[in-house]
């Protein structure tokens, strides 16, 4: 979980949308045409066009990560400072705020450091390190929800899902 904290998971998240959003368009538009062709009519006398299907899909299919993602991005940092805070011991606490914030962002430079040296100070050590640590828990569980949340609505896109089965959230076949 630690390394979790010190990686910058931007990129890995931008390629797995990307690829994400590609798929979900191909899958969106292959599946509109061979509906079209399965009812014998033609693509285009369909309510859409099968390009517009497949960029309907895809944004319908990454709203949902791009929201987490973007709810990661401006609450995270503050949701692990306030863990930190509330985890740190009485006399650190009855500090002046500036002092702190000043420790606080003291921590977080040393958290994200890849091999942090030890300090000799063990509350500071072991600070840095529960920073790390919930960082990593937090990307890992934004990662994990935005990935959970993309089958169903993958699946309640396509041109043949039943409405109720995706109002109950169930995949479809």
């Amino acid at each position: 979980m630690e390394t979790l904290g010190q990686i910058r998971l931007d990129w890995l998240f931008f390629t797995v949308l990307a690829a994400t959003g590609f798929g979900a368009f191909f899958m969106g538009r292959t599946r509109l045409v061979f509906a079209s062709t399965e009812t014998g009519s033609s693509p285009t006398g369909t309510h859409s066009q099968p390009n517009f299907h497949g960029y309907f899909v895809a944004m319908v299919t990454l709203l949902p990560p791009v929201i987490v993602f973007l709810g990661l991005a401006m609450f995270g940092e503050s949701y692990v400072r306030s863990q930190i805070v509330s985890e740190l011991p009485e006399y650190i606490l009855q500090l002046p705020s500036a002092e702190i914030a000043q420790y606080l962002d003291r921590l977080n430079d040393h958290s994200t450091m890849r091999s942090p040296p030890i300090t000799g100070n063990a509350l500071f050590d072991a600070a840095s390190d529960r920073m790390a640590q919930l960082r990593g828990e937090l990307r890992l569980l934004s990662l994990l929800l935005a990935l959970t949340l993309l089958p169903v609505i993958s699946a309640c896109a396509a041109p043949s899902s039943p409405p109720a089965a995706c109002a109950a959230g169930a995949t479809v076949r």
